[in-house]
């Protein structure tokens, strides 16, 4: 076997295990979202958006999960870096001009974050991740759990688009056993979309 082919296999392999909370998210308690908008959509953002956005960036290999909705009240942001510990649900609130980022891994998994304002005046953070499914290791019906992002979400103005790009986020959670699987880290970059003439809304 030559160098470059056991080098193929290698990174074939680490591209199959990376796709993708301290809380758990049950994918079963919330049905497939084949339109979007399963839980009712973040900040502003509605079910017919996240429907558009979806059939502009098709899941390649199966089906896209059911989103998993995260949010903090008590994020810092130092420069363009947003760092939160998330919990699950959502803030209620409006979209602080023009604050909203879309980020995208290369398997068109979905990250969207909004800043917010509450009705006390207080800001928030919303953050909504779209998985496809990936065989069992991202599956409808199967916990994650240990959502984090470590290294915090760098985001950029777009001046093109109505939203804005991340960056650069790296996220990792846990896929819980499932079945005859074992327990395993999801681990997943999203960055600017590879098609950068189509704004993501």
């Amino acid at each position: 076997m030559t160098n470059i082919l056991k080098l193929t296999l290698i990174l074939s392999s680490f591209f199959l295990i990376s796709c993708g909370n301290d809380n758990i998210v049950d994918t079963s308690q919330i049905p497939p979202s084949g339109t979007g908008g399963s839980v009712g959509g973040i900040g502003t953002l509605s079910n017919d958006s996240l429907a558009a956005l979806y059939a502009k960036t098709p899941c390649s290999g199966g089906a896209r999960m059911s989103e998993m909705y995260f949010t903090s009240s008590s994020a810092t942001v130092q420069g363009s870096n947003i760092n939160a510990n998330w919990q699950s649900g959502t803030t209620s609130g409006s979209l602080v001009d023009k604050s909203r980022y879309v980020g995208f891994s290369q398997f068109n998994d979905i990250m969207i974050l909004e800043k917010v304002t509450t009705a006390s005046g207080t800001a928030a953070f919303n953050l909504i991740v779209s998985f496809c499914q990936d065989q069992q290791l991202l599956i409808q019906g199967r916990t994650y759990s240990n959502f984090m992002t470590p290294n915090g979400i760098t985001v950029s103005d777009n001046l093109n688009c109505p939203s804005n790009n991340v960056i650069s986020g790296y996220f990792t959670m846990m896929a819980d056993a499932y079945g005859q699987a074992s327990s395993r880290p999801v681990n997943t970059l999203f960055t600017v979309s590879a098609n950068q003439g189509s704004c993501p809304f």
